[in-house]
């Protein structure tokens, strides 16, 4: 009986595995198919899906003046960004809020997606372990810009994109 227990259990739990990578799919298909050009947009569509693809309560913030002043090649790769960072707190965060912000820090635009789940630790991750986390780092740098992940002692995970401002030259 108890062997039977286990293979229930491991079975809903990798059922539960293949329906979160089947949102996931979902998630970048849906991304890819909408494209839009406003940053605004696009955050909300990936905030709406990605409610309806967990249970995740999801905030979004903006500050419209900081994303007038965003370049519009940059658009897509911020929602890339977002959606990859969105998709990795629905798999592997346990986390119940996650709010998306774009703003103007100083002389710096900054993209923040940070959830309450499970993280742990205060360092930064200096180095992204997975391709997911590469490829956002990959993304940044394309932007003239950075990619950090703090992991605060109290739980969750802050994921940070800085560009710089168009008017410094450089993005």
């Amino acid at each position: 009986m108890n062997q039977l227990r286990e293979f229930l259990q491991l079975s809903m739990a990798q059922l539960d595995d293949v329906v979160r990578e089947l949102r996931d799919r979902l998630l970048d298909q849906r991304v890819r198919d909408t494209a839009p050009s406003d940053l605004w947009a696009g955050l909300e569509e990936l905030a709406a899906e990605a409610r309806a693809n967990g249970q995740l309560a999801v905030g979004t913030e903006l500050d419209a003046t900081a994303a007038t002043a965003l370049a519009p090649p940059a658009v897509p790769h911020l929602l890339r960004i977002a959606r990859e960072a969105l998709s990795n707190v629905l798999r592997h965060a346990d986390a119940r809020h996650v709010t998306v912000r774009f703003g103007r820090e100083g002389d710096r635009l900054v993209l923040a997606v940070e959830d309450d789940g499970h993280g742990t630790g205060s360092a930064p991750v200096a180095s992204p372990g997975g391709q997911g986390l590469r490829n956002m780092a990959e993304r940044a740098r394309e932007l003239n810009g950075r990619l950090t992940i703090a992991r605060p002692e109290g739980g969750g995970m802050t994921l940070r994109v800085e560009l710089p401002t168009p008017a410094d030259g450089e993005g």
